[in-house]
């Protein structure tokens, strides 16, 4: 296992509603000194979203609000570094946008400082409902699936803690990470973390590195306290910071399958038509087309 150090980016990305905020609160007690568990709005290893405003305020001591979303998006690579060489420690951002060259050829995303992209892929079936609540739009679920279909999607920049995300489409979102940039990926489904937490925390944790050997129990501990029933009476109790209503869990079902049986087979099929090559790569469809 490489050891982490100072100066690095690791890198926890995915299309939004495929885990990854249940990946870094695994992470985050499986890594924490104190062995856990801890507030889901009191977080320590990872330093939330790259989104956040503060990377370009702080790093580069001007205004984000102030920018344009072009001028804003040319500066996120310099934050980035900046951020890790100032850092005595690792870094570790939650991704939500694509990977892309800028204007002027550099990666938004660059391959310095950076150590590792752990990408989480969950069905677009089931992200495009869980998006749909996620979002306020109920269970207009066509809306949802016209922005995971959509080339030029983006999400968030209205408020005052984060920018705008360019996500872009989610299959182009997929490929935008797992081919032709250059920063390493561990891939690891949605599915197969429910499935076996423990496995799927296992693989990001040596991915990651940080230095030893995690013992199983700890792996164990981590999983306990960051079950689904956990984290729903920790938001009923005291609210989660990162979500982006008030009227709605952000912490929801979590299940998956929920795409084959809220969505409509024209629905579905709209999906398919858009993603089916990567749906087919990551096992969500057959090689006749049929679903799994």
């Amino acid at each position: 296992m490489a050891e982490r150090r100072g100066g690095a980016i690791d890198w926890i990305v995915s299309y939004p509603k495929s885990g990854s905020t249940w990946m870094r609160l695994m992470l985050e007690n499986c890594l924490d000194p104190g062995g856990g568990p801890l507030d889901i709005n009191r977080l320590g290893v990872t330093r939330g979203t790259s989104g956040a405003r503060w990377l370009i305020d702080e790093q580069l001591g001007i205004a984000s609000s102030d920018l344009l979303p072009a001028e804003r998006l040319s500066l996120m690579p310099e934050a980035f570094r900046l951020a890790a060489e100032r850092a005595d420690e690792p870094l570790m951002f939650k991704v939500h946008d694509r990977q892309q060259r800028l204007t002027d050829g550099r990666w938004l995303f660059p391959e310095a400082p950076s150590r590792v992209a752990i990408y989480l892929v969950r069905n677009p079936l089931d992200v495009a409902v869980s998006l749909a609540f996620h979002l306020g739009y109920g269970d207009d679920f066509d809306r949802a699936i016209a922005l995971i279909n959509d080339p030029d999607a983006a999400i968030g920049g209205r408020g005052e803690r984060q920018g705008a995300q360019v996500l872009g489409s989610w299959s182009g979102h997929v490929s935008s990470w797992l081919y032709g940039q250059p920063i390493p990926v561990r891939v690891v489904r949605y599915e197969d973390m429910l499935a076996d937490p423990m496995v799927a925390l296992a693989s990001v944790v040596d991915a990651l590195g940080n230095g030893l050997p995690v013992a199983p129990e700890r792996l164990h501990s981590a999983v306990e306290q960051t079950d689904l029933a956990r984290l729903q009476a920790q938001e009923a109790a005291a609210g989660f910071a990162e979500a982006p209503r008030r009227d709605q869990p952000f912490f929801r079902s979590g299940r998956s399958g929920e795409g084959r049986e809220r969505l409509t087979a024209k629905q579905v099929q709209r999906v398919i038509d858009a993603h089916g090559d990567a749906m087919r790569r990551f096992g969500y469809l057959g090689p006749d087309g049929e679903l799994i």
